[in-house]
């Protein structure tokens, strides 16, 4: 009986973007897409290429990493610290100029459970535990580690369903 030879599809499909400069002087970004074809025989006759103006929604993707930039940058040079936890009190974000103050690493903080980081800072965690249950807190606490007072704000959040996402944590400096 004869067997057909297994082939690799994968060394033979191409698929990239690309921008071109129209004559008329516009960007035109262009997704390519290219994947062999085949006989019935299994020979391979050639390829089938598609390619497809995406330039309305690579210049959306473009816009919205370009916000995102400037978003980080607005945060990682904040007076003060910013973190956001989820429900169970997972480190998402940790920004702000005053982090280096407290004595912290952002990359450290990020995935970390902060009550685990507070269990030196009973006042601190219990907020913390009270703004995981809902509760809006605003409070004025000593850091040992910096030295300096800070005005906490803890303000829980919520989903466009009302179930609870987390809490939105602020630190301004008093001291200075």
């Amino acid at each position: 009986a004869h067997r057909k030879a297994e082939r690799d599809d994968s060394l033979l499909a191409l698929d990239f973007e690309f921008r071109i400069r129209h004559k008329d002087g516009r960007v035109v970004w262009i997704n390519h897409h290219c994947q062999p074809a085949y006989l019935q025989t299994g020979e391979l006759a050639g390829r089938r290429i598609c390619n497809c103006d995406i330039t309305k929604a690579k210049e959306a993707e473009l816009d919205r990493l370009q916000q995102e930039n400037y978003f980080r940058y607005a945060l990682q040079h904040a007076p003060g610290a910013i973190f956001l936890i989820d429900d169970q009190g997972i480190i998402l974000l940790a920004e702000g100029k005053e982090l280096d103050v407290m004595g912290f690493n952002r990359q450290d903080l990020i995935g970390r459970n902060l009550m685990e980081i507070l269990t030196d800072q009973p006042v601190n965690l219990e907020m913390l535990k009270q703004a995981l249950q809902g509760e809006n807190l605003t409070a004025s606490v000593f850091d040992p580690a910096s030295q300096n007072y800070y005005d906490i704000y803890f303000q829980p959040l919520f989903f466009e369903s009302l179930d609870f996402a987390g809490v939105l944590i602020t630190a301004s400096n008093i001291s200075k």
